[in-house]
């Protein structure tokens, strides 16, 4: 860019180029700025919603926030419980889809639904908490999950559709609630690796 600037004709965008080449940033700014991301990270701080959009794709429900896909790069995602003011309701249908690169997912107590294929062949992924106000679990929820050891059903959930753990090869517990009146066709198949499963 500095290249194809330095021709005579923009010298305010050389300018500010040069600017940004020839920044120092001291310890105290790096440090500060490696604050504020951990704190955002850890949902300790409210991130502007240009950011959000940078993370997640995302719809404005009736009843609050629908996330619909992930563009960040992150191996521990942190879901928020608000963006731009309005509650994270529901995981859409296939918003993790093929993020193979996450281990660890957090979903915030605002969430009511995982959607149908939401974490669908998230291969490394390895644990996820599951909140008590969630209700249902959708199809192929976590189809393919090969890394996922253990999963622990809320006292809040009723339903896991069908396939939802479908191909959990590392899958070995399984702890059900009482509150569960439906669980799907094929929910553990070919969970080859399951060694106990707890059925109220």
């Amino acid at each position: 860019w500095i290249k194809k600037c330095n021709d005579g004709k923009h010298p305010n965008m050389l300018a500010v180029l040069l600017d940004y080449k020839n920044k120092i940033f001291t310890t105290e700014v790096v440090q500060t700025h490696q604050t504020d991301k951990m704190e955002k990270d850890l949902g300790l701080k409210e991130r502007t919603l240009a950011e959000w959009k940078k993370i997640f794709k995302f719809v404005v429900d009736d009843d609050g926030i629908r996330i619909t896909g992930y563009k960040g790069e992150d191996v521990v995602v942190v879901i928020p419980d608000t963006i731009d003011g309005k509650p994270v309701k529901h995981i859409g249908e296939k918003a993790f889809k093929n993020c193979d690169m996450i281990t660890t997912t957090l979903i915030p107590d605002s969430v009511t639904d995982i959607g149908k294929s939401a974490f669908w062949l998230c291969k490394n992924l390895k644990e996820i908490q599951i909140p008590d106000s969630v209700v249902s679990i959708g199809n192929c929820a976590f189809l393919g999950c090969g890394a996922l050891e253990s999963i622990t059903i809320p006292d809040s959930v009723s339903e896991i559709g069908q396939d939802a753990f479908n191909g959990c090869d590392n899958l070995q517990e399984v702890v059900l609630p009482e509150s569960i009146v439906q669980i799907g066709r094929g929910a553990f198949c070919m969970c080859q690796g399951l060694k106990s499963i707890t059925i109220p």
